[in-house]
């Protein structure tokens, strides 16, 4: 009966230690995760400072033209030296900070002001998907172009870089554009692809 009963416990420290063992697992793993992602972040920080950076000079490029036009209003040029400035303190603000500093503005700025925090959120995520989008988009179009299924699916002039990279729109054979499911070869039958 005494070896019955030490059973039990000899299990209980062995799943104990296993238990404690997976737990430190779990933590270097956070650790290393959160190690990458923080690396990733500084990396695509520097990547939006130095793209700022170049908007900003693009600004002011712009607005210099503009002053040398006697066609156009000064304020259009003082307009885009503004903008450019904003983007360039900008850009200077992201690049002299840590990622861990610029979260802690981002969570001030969001407890001040939670709805222009939400509203802002919301333009960001739809101007990033519009731009993702717009990457698979032409992503689609160059690969139509380098020969991919989209040239001949028409039956039109087989030429892709003169229709929009658009899975459900493809030409026609009178020059103009068709939904995708309306195809040329089933004589305008819809068809579901």
């Amino acid at each position: 009966m005494t070896s019955q009963s030490q059973n039990p416990s000899a299990s209980e420290g062995q799943q104990s230690g296993i238990t404690e063992e997976l737990k430190q697992d779990g933590s270097r793993l956070a650790d290393d995760v959160m190690s990458r992602a923080k690396q990733e972040a500084e990396g695509r920080k520097n990547e939006a400072a130095d793209l700022a950076g170049s908007a900003s000079s693009a600004l002011d490029t712009a607005a210099q033209d503009l002053r040398e036009n006697a066609d156009v209003p000064d304020w259009m040029a003082s307009a885009l030296q503004q903008a450019a400035r904003s983007i360039e303190g900008l850009a200077s603000h992201i690049q002299g900070r840590s990622i861990d500093e610029l979260g802690e503005e981002v969570s001030e700025f969001a407890r001040r002001n939670p709805g222009t925090f939400l509203a802002a959120s919301a333009a960001i995520g739809v101007a990033a998907s519009r731009v993702l989008s717009a990457g698979v988009d032409k992503k689609r179009h160059n690969q139509g172009a380098q020969g991919g299924g989209n040239q001949s699916a028409g039956g039109g002039s087989g030429d892709s870089t003169d229709w929009p990279a658009d899975e459900y729109v493809r030409p026609t054979s009178e020059g103009g554009y068709e939904p995708a499911f309306f195809g040329s070869e089933t004589g305008g039958q819809e068809t579901i692809r």
